[in-house]
């Protein structure tokens, strides 16, 4: 199996497969998220305006309207929130299974 590991953060990471005739499948494709309320704790999102990342990391809270939610930032950035008006587009890394969202007993 051969890998190829972008040095630029704008390309993907390619491997290929075996059975695959050498096709190269990303490793962590992003799926994107219209509604909201699909996010789940922990999620991994990117959160993009105009096609260009503004913020990435890990979903914390997501309101019961799914309106607005609070994402854990990559790099040590801190807790952002995010809102449906800010005209953002967000992403998440597809293939991981969804858990129940539960915020309570």
């Amino acid at each position: 199996m051969s890998t190829l590991i972008a040095s630029t953060p704008r390309q993907h990471r390619l491997r290929t497969q075996p059975g695959s005739g050498g096709e190269p499948a990303r490793l962590n494709p992003l799926e994107p998220v219209p509604n909201w309320c699909k996010l789940s704790r922990a999620d991994e999102v990117t959160v993009c305006r105009d096609r260009r990342k503004v913020a990435a990391g890990r979903v914390d809270m997501v309101s019961l309207d799914g309106s607005v939610f609070w994402i854990i930032q990559e790099g040590g950035k801190g807790r952002a929130m995010v809102h449906q008006k800010d005209g953002l587009t967000v992403f998440r890394k597809a293939g991981k299974a969804r858990r129940p969202r539960h915020y309570g007993n």
